[in-house]
């Protein structure tokens, strides 16, 4: 049994250092997806975890934030946190440094979604459509005016043709909640035109919840890719933490991948261990672990 040495841990961390205690030795950088992950119930980030990340920064090791998000509604949670390093946008179609300057860019090529977006349309399914300054709304709608009222997302409208004179990043089709699922099978009536994205790692489906859509290739697990590239970094040298299916390739090409207690069936099975606590307790759990070894 590996033990740690200081403050005393809980038996949730002891666990992981039991299980995992050699390869957390080895990791330099931990990256994390947000909602659902980072983010606790109420979509923010407890105390305890913020001082956990400090915590961890000062013993040498990284943290920076993975989202399907666009960048300027993760800025504020990087600077909450204080961190230095670049973050993973728009599940790995923008990398965006510290300062404002997009690091890598995999944008989407608008003539391949129109014919998907305009027959969603027809439904009147939700459309967000993200570029690297901000997410576009194609319906204005009930649900739309809500989101801005949170103070987190702006979602200004933008008609389908205008996104040829915009470099597109994400589609995001949502047809889950009334008053836009207008038909009880969800995007299920979308099949014929999701079939050209399907196998590609730029398509996921959360079943006949939503899609997202990026450049072909492009994934969480390919911007932490280009990430580790910029720092200088190896996969071994990662541990990455998530939720849900637009985390499963990244929490698989990690390091070490793990999925927090309310991850989706198909994420804990792709990660390398299921941990104890629930949303951000879950990544506490990591960052208490990593300090406890080096304390």
């Amino acid at each position: 049994m590996i033990r740690s040495r200081g403050a005393r841990v809980s038996r949730a961390v002891e666990r992981l250092l039991e299980r995992w205690g050699p390869r957390l030795a080895e990791i330099r950088l931990v990256v994390s997806d947000m909602d659902g992950t980072l983010l606790d119930r109420n979509g923010e980030v407890p105390p305890a975890t913020q001082a956990a990340v400090s915590s961890l920064r000062s013993t040498g090791v990284e943290f920076t934030l993975v989202s399907g998000r666009p960048p300027y509604t993760m800025y504020p949670t990087a600077e909450l946190l204080d961190l230095e390093l670049p973050f993973i946008s728009y599940n790995g179609g923008l990398i965006m440094g510290r300062d404002g300057r997009a690091l890598d860019s995999r944008p989407l090529d608008p003539r391949r979604i129109e014919p998907l977006l305009r027959r969603a349309v027809d439904y009147g399914f939700e459309i967000l459509v993200g570029t690297p300054e901000d997410e576009y709304t194609i319906l204005e709608s009930p649900w739309v005016i809500d989101r801005r009222k949170t103070g987190i997302y702006r979602h200004p409208q933008m008609n389908i043709e205008d996104m040829h004179h915009h470099v597109i990043l994400k589609c995001e089709i949502i047809g889950y909640r009334p008053p836009f699922q207008t038909l009880p099978e969800g995007i299920a009536v979308l099949e014929a035109e999701m079939a050209p994205f399907v196998g590609d790692p730029g398509f996921v489906r959360y079943g006949n919840i939503c899609c997202e859509i990026m450049g072909p290739g492009v994934s969480k697990a390919t911007g932490l890719e280009h990430l580790l590239d910029l720092l200088g970094l190896t996969a071994r040298e990662v541990l990455a933490i998530g939720d849900n299916t637009n985390d499963n390739d990244m929490l698989a090409a990690a390091g070490l991948g793990m999925a927090v207690q309310n991850a989706s069936l198909g994420t804990i099975a792709a990660a390398d261990y299921h941990l104890e606590g629930f949303f951000s307790d879950g990544v506490l759990e990591v960052l208490e672990a990593l300090v406890a070894l080096r304390s």
